[in-house]
């Protein structure tokens, strides 16, 4: 189990990182300013697995996101950030419908997520609807193919 343990805080350190520097490239490309202070607004969002099979893997995801957050707000105060957090329940449809929620609802910039398997569900919609999505978790073949920039 402390094997695994130490797999999984390692994964949280990595998605740490990959949000931080994803935020940081964000600022090239901040389209929103808020309102009362000018401030440039960009707009994540986190599908993880947080309830089924991949419950303890979301939940490192979930942190690390978190912290890489914090992390960066405490570092760059000139910047809002604003963040959701949807459970994929390990399931396509449900990952689909949260995917929709976050991107049409939410108005999502990026999309850190979802988790393992679930990817393959979300990849064509974060295309389609032209998302940035990393899915630390899931190292399929979908990553590799050329036509796919998102």
């Amino acid at each position: 189990m402390a094997k695994k343990v130490f797999n999984l805080v390692n994964f949280m350190n990595f998605l740490k990182k990959v949000v931080i520097c994803l935020l940081s490239l964000s600022l090239l490309f901040a389209k929103d300013k808020a309102l009362a202070d000018n401030k440039p607004i960009v707009k994540l969002a986190g599908l993880f697995d947080l309830s089924e099979a991949g419950k303890e893997w979301g939940e490192a995801e979930k942190n690390g996101f978190l912290l890489a957050i914090k992390e960066f707000q405490k570092k760059n105060k000139r910047i809002k950030v604003y963040y959701r957090i949807e459970d994929s329940g390990y399931v396509g449809a449900k990952a689909v419908s949260a995917f929709h929620k976050l991107a049409v609802i939410d108005n999502t910039q990026y999309l850190i997520g979802p988790t393992w398997e679930t990817f393959v569900s979300i990849a064509p919609l974060c295309k389609k609807k032209k998302i940035l999505c990393i899915a630390p978790s899931h190292g399929g073949e979908i990553f590799s193919k050329k036509d796919n920039p998102y």
